[in-house]
């Protein structure tokens, strides 16, 4: 019914051949690379849950940085950096209790408390690992001016992304590079960018970066990582002087990818430690710990963002 069938097999030159079989080579070679490429992969089942052992007592501290009175940099908007601070920090103590790792706050209140009473307070509360949350800002020659609300303002859409730093002072620093090294990932994970303004040769900047494609820098001078007694790190999470980074800092989507992506790391973090670091000279629990608290047991203010003055 179909008739006969006629295959036509093309001859194949030895130039054909040699190409197909270097491209071959190309490709395993790339193949082998690209994972060291990508975001270290956290542990996860087939529903994405991350499936690591973490020690029960574990506990990392959330320092959200500056105070009400001293609230760090003013964004495009006229909106504070404490403000941005301290709502991400809500976002990423409830993203963090649901994977079940305990959370100590500093600065909830938005009191006065000084940069090294931030980490005598998470030693005392007996953290394992301390992280600082702030937003960013830009040196003053990349500012320009525009009104909002009747006011000028200062901003700079130079720079957007996030930033990882570590301190090389109070002996953990390789244990502080490993979590600033699943923050980092993480945060590419969630499809956010590391900014590397910060290693610009300029005064107010030039930190050493130690790895570009995670965003991650060394600072010994920032007080809250070089008196810590504990793995720690300082993430800059977004550059709120920017007007477009800002308008997505505001955004609840953002916010989330942010939380999580934190939370992740934490936990990967925790799932390779698996011993409690030896506790010398620490006191009482100085600071309030939590695992699952409803929403309305929180003891900070739900803040919105504040609008502009007209």
């Amino acid at each position: 019914m179909f008739g006969r069938l006629k295959f036509h097999v093309p001859k194949l030159s030895s130039s054909s051949i040699d190409t197909g079989w270097r491209f071959g080579l190309l490709l395993s070679a790339l193949l082998c690379v690209l994972p060291s490429l990508l975001p270290p992969a956290l542990a996860t089942d087939a529903t994405g849950r991350l499936t690591g052992e973490c020690r029960r007592d574990f506990k990392v501290a959330l320092d959200i940085g500056h105070t009400l009175s001293q609230p760090g940099a003013t964004s495009a908007n006229g909106i504070t950096e404490f403000h941005y601070n301290r709502r991400l920090a809500q976002a990423a103590h409830d993203e963090l209790t649901k994977l079940g790792v305990l959370v100590v706050l500093s600065g909830a209140d938005g009191g006065p408390l000084r940069l090294g009473e931030r980490t005598r307070l998470a030693k005392a509360a007996r953290a394992d690992l301390f992280l600082s949350l702030h937003h960013d800002s830009v040196q003053p020659r990349y500012l320009s001016s525009w009104a909002v609300g009747g006011q000028m303002r200062s901003y700079s859409d130079v720079f957007r992304g996030y930033s990882v730093f570590v301190s090389g002072e109070g002996g953990q620093f390789p244990a502080s590079l490993r979590f600033a090294s699943l923050l980092g990932g993480s945060l590419l994970h969630a499809g956010l960018k590391p900014s590397l303004h910060h290693a610009e040769q300029i005064p107010g900047e030039g930190r050493p970066l130690l790895d570009a494609r995670l965003g991650i820098y060394r600072f010994d001078q920032l007080v809250v990582l070089r008196t810590a007694s504990m793995p720690a790190a300082l993430l800059e999470a977004a550059v709120i002087v920017n007007r477009e980074e800002e308008e997505q800092a505001q955004s609840p989507v953002f916010l989330q990818r942010l939380a999580t992506a934190i939370a992740r790391s934490v936990r990967e973090y925790c799932s390779l430690t698996t011993e409690p670091p030896p506790r010398i000279g620490v006191g009482p629990t100085a600071l309030p710990v939590t695992r699952a608290r409803h929403a309305a047991d929180r003891s900070w203010p739900v803040m919105p963002a504040p609008r502009p003055a007209p």
